[in-house]
C-alpha cells in the first residue's frame, strides 16, 4: 500500500510499449514524474494521469525530443535550510512555488519570510528561529529528501523540533553523522526528537599527493537556547477526499482520456 515515486516511475516505463491498456492505481504524484509523462507524451506516447491513477495506451514507437525538465524541488528547499544556518537573504530563480507550496508553509511557521515572484523567490531567514514539528508523507505533503537537511537545521532553532519519518525507514544515517558534531537528537522508532545544539566540524586540508594533511576546527554561530518546550505543529493536509474521477468507472475515464 506504500507509494513509491520509484515503483511508479518503472511501472510507467515499462508500460509504454505494452500492447492493449495499462492501468496503475496508487501512484506518486511528484512533479518529476508529472514531468516524465509530459515528456513520453511529447515523444508519442498516450499517457493519462488522474489523481493517483495512471492510464496508458500502449505504442510501438516513441521519437526524439527536445525536454526541458522541472526544477529540482529538493534541491530549492535544501538551499532554504542552508539559508537558515547562515542568515541573510537569498533568491532563488527558476524554480516552480507550487511545487514547494508545503513545504514553504512550514519554514513560515519556523520564522522565514518570503516573497514570491512568478518563477523566482526571495527568501530572508532572521536571526532568530522557531522550532517545528514535521511528518514525512508522499507529495503533495512534506518530503522525506528533506528530513535531514530540516534536522541539522533543527538544531539552529530556539526550541528544536520533531520529525515523524513515515516513507524511508533507513533515514537516520545521518543522526550520528549530525552527532560527531555535537548535535543533541534522540530517535524511537520514526521519530527523532532534535534539541538547540552547538555544532562543531572539522575541514581536512592538506597535500593529497603526500597524503599529509592538516585539520582546522570550525565553530558554528550557537543558536540561541530556551526552556521553554517546543509546541509548533502542523498537521498534514486532508488528502482523503474523493474527486470526480474516482466515482466513476474505468471505462469511462478511458473514453474521457483517449476519445
Amino acid at each position: 500500500d506504500k507509494i513509491s515515486v520509484g515503483a511508479t516511475i518503472n511501472m510507467i516505463l515499462a508500460s509504454v510499449w505494452l500492447r492493449g491498456v495499462t492501468f496503475i492505481e496508487n501512484v506518486a504524484i511528484e512533479p518529476h514524474v508529472d514531468d516524465l509523462i509530459f515528456f513520453l507524451n511529447k515523444a508519442g506516447a498516450k499517457i493519462m494521469r488522474y489523481g493517483r491513477k495512471i492510464y496508458i495506451i500502449g505504442v510501438s514507437t516513441l521519437s526524439k525530443v527536445r525536454h526541458k525538465i522541472y526544477p529540482d524541488m529538493i534541491e530549492a528547499l535544501t538551499y532554504i535550510t542552508f539559508l537558515g544556518t547562515s542568515k541573510g537573504k537569498i533568491e532563488l530563480a527558476n524554480v516552480i512555488p507550487e511545487h514547494l507550496s508545503y513545504s514553504i508553509e512550514i519554514f513560515k511557521e519556523m520564522g522565514f519570510i518570503f516573497a514570491i515572484n512568478n518563477d523566482n523567490i526571495v527568501i530572508e531567514a532572521p536571526s532568530i528561529l522557531n522550532g517545528a514539528s514535521v511528518e514525512t508523507n508522499p507529495y503533495p505533503l512534506f518530503p522525506t529528501d528533506l528530513h535531514p537537511q530540516l534536522a541539522a537545521l533543527m538544531c539552529f532553532t530556539v526550541n528544536g523540533g520533531q520529525i515523524t519519518e513515515n516513507i524511508f525507514k533507513n533515514r537516520f544515517a545521518y543522526i550520528n553523522e549530525l552527532r560527531k558534531m555535537g548535535a543533541k537528537i534522540t530517535q524511537e522508532n520514526n521519530y527523532v526528537r532534535v534539541f538547540p545544539s552547538k555544532l562543531v566540524f572539522e575541514i581536512s586540508t592538506g597535500n593529497t599527493s603526500t597524503g599529509k594533511f592538516s585539520k582546522s576546527e570550525s565553530i558554528t554561530s550557537s543558536p540561541i537556547h530556551s526552556s521553554s518546550p517546543m509546541t509548533n505543529s502542523r498537521r498534514p493536509l486532508n488528502t482523503t477526499s474523493s474527486p470526480w474521477f474516482n466515482k466513476v468507472s474505468d471505462a469511462t475515464l478511458l473514453r474521457i482520456l483517449f476519445p
